[in-house]
């Protein structure tokens, strides 16, 4: 963990703005919602980051309301939304940087910790990982 991120964190309010995957794909959306984050007094924005196929079987059924999301497994709707790899997780880093918020993403597998690694000062695991040993 950076110092700066240290000394935030336990003397004063931390705001972390959660963007996860609400960016639907798109880096100009991504860069909106992280403008919005820094606009809205956020120290940091939290993407996540994960691939479909290793983390939901295909075979998975939908939990969610089909009239509002078309998508009819859990495997089609993450697919829907894991489009950004190093290149765009670097592009965002970026903006980050230039806006002075911190770039945080939630890893979902060893590949995603190796990339993400490079580009933030922390890790914030997800609730369902607690027990992934190999992960942590």
């Amino acid at each position: 963990m950076s110092n700066f991120i240290y000394k935030k964190v336990f003397t004063e309010p931390y705001i972390i703005a959660e963007i996860g995957v609400n960016h639907e794909a798109s880096l100009a959306k991504a860069k909106a919602l992280i403008k919005d984050a820094k606009e809205a007094g956020a120290d940091a924005v939290k993407f996540q980051t994960y691939k479909a196929e290793k983390l939901a079987s295909k075979y998975s059924p939908f939990y969610w309301d089909i009239n509002k999301e078309k998508t009819k497994s859990q495997y089609e709707l993450f697919k829907k939304y894991d489009k950004f790899n190093f290149k765009e997780y670097f592009v965002l880093f970026k903006y980050c940087q230039k806006l002075k918020i911190d770039f945080l993403s939630t890893p979902f597998d060893l590949d995603s910790v190796n990339f993400l690694s490079d580009l933030m000062p922390a890790f914030k695991v997800a609730s369902a990982d607690i027990n992934n040993f190999p992960l942590l």
